[in-house]
Formats: C-alpha cells, sequence, structure tokens
C-alpha cells in the first residue's frame, strides 16, 4: 500500500511528458500553418535548388 501511495504522490518525470505534449502541439501547428498557406511546395523547390547546388559542388563543377 505505502508503494502505490508513493507512486501516485511521485511527480518525477511529470515535466519532461508536459514538455513532449507541448512540443507535440507546437510541431503539429507549424505543419498546420506550412500546408494551409502552400508554402510546402516552396520549401520543397528549395531544398532541391540546395541539392543540386551541392551536388555539383561536390562533382567539381560549382560555380564560385
Amino acid at each position: 500500500m505505502e508503494l502505490i501511495k508513493q507512486l501516485v504522490k511521485e511527480e518525477e518525470g511529470q515535466g519532461i511528458t508536459e514538455y513532449a505534449l507541448i512540443l507535440g502541439l507546437v510541431v503539429l501547428g507549424i505543419w498546420a500553418a506550412v500546408s494551409a498557406s502552400g508554402m510546402g511546395a516552396s520549401i520543397t523547390n528549395l531544398f532541391g535548388r540546395i541539392k543540386t547546388v551541392v551536388g555539383a559542388c561536390v562533382n567539381g563543377t560549382c560555380g564560385g
């Protein structure tokens, strides 16, 4: 019985759970905003251009 009282009373580990929930909500909000605004395609295109430039530099045809 004493063990059950201690487990109910113990609050260690609660903080990290709360932070994880908050982080999840923030990520969900950012994802919804990006999806609704149409920025997803722009971000995909940006990373595609970065991939092309980095690939060209790796192959020795960097324009710098």
